[in-house]
């Protein structure tokens, strides 16, 4: 079967290198699965990675427009006949089929590693939190102690109290905000790495 890598990009069979480029950007950003939450994107991702590395390599490209325009003219024939189920198109270029193999099997192993990168990003940020949690869970236990001691101690300690459910406050939201950043850090270095 023949596939159309220019209906995936959504491009003219004119494009140029450039524009190719900005369309693999855009459909892979359109169809990324940060983007479609609860959607299986990932046959769409590795369409849109295999039709880059087939037409963003010069002498791939060449091997596929040339198939292309027989493709195209056999879908053009099979239009005029009135009969739609028999349809099927044969590669005529053997290397070009087996370049095309190689970029669907590419495109397979970019998507596994973009999963495992996202796999690894997603424990190493729950690591960070629940490291940063037990960092200031030790830290909130010291100031239940001191603020039960204080408390204890009479009217001198009720002015303390204050202090420390403020300094309480400021350690839980500095906490939250360090490992929203953390987070977020290496999503943005990770997405970056893999636009690139």
């Amino acid at each position: 079967m023949f596939t159309d890598y220019y209906s995936i990009l959504d491009i003219p069979h004119t494009a140029t290198f450039e524009d190719i480029k900005k369309a693999y950007r855009k459909q892979a950003l359109i169809w990324h699965p940060d983007k479609n939450p609860g959607k299986d994107t990932v046959k769409r991702m590795q369409e849109i990675n295999e039709a880059y590395l087939i037409l963003s390599d010069v002498e791939a490209r060449a091997k596929y427009d040339a198939e292309y325009l027989l493709f195209t003219a056999k879908v053009g024939q099979q239009r005029n006949t009135s009969d739609d189920s028999s349809f099927s198109y044969q590669m005529k270029d053997d290397i070009l089929k087996n370049w095309m193999e190689n970029a669907k099997r590419q495109a397979q192993d970019m998507m596994h590693l973009s999963l495992d990168d996202m796999l690894g990003i997603t424990k190493a940020a729950a690591k960070g939190a629940f490291s940063g949690a037990l960092f200031y869970g030790i830290g909130v236990l010291f100031f239940v102690i001191l603020f039960t001691a204080l408390i204890s101690s009479g009217e001198a300690g009720r002015s303390a109290v204050g202090i420390i459910v403020l300094l309480l406050i400021l350690s839980i939201l500095f906490s939250v905000c360090y490992v929203v950043y953390k987070i977020i850090v290496n999503i943005a270095k990770k997405t970056h790495q893999f636009f690139k």
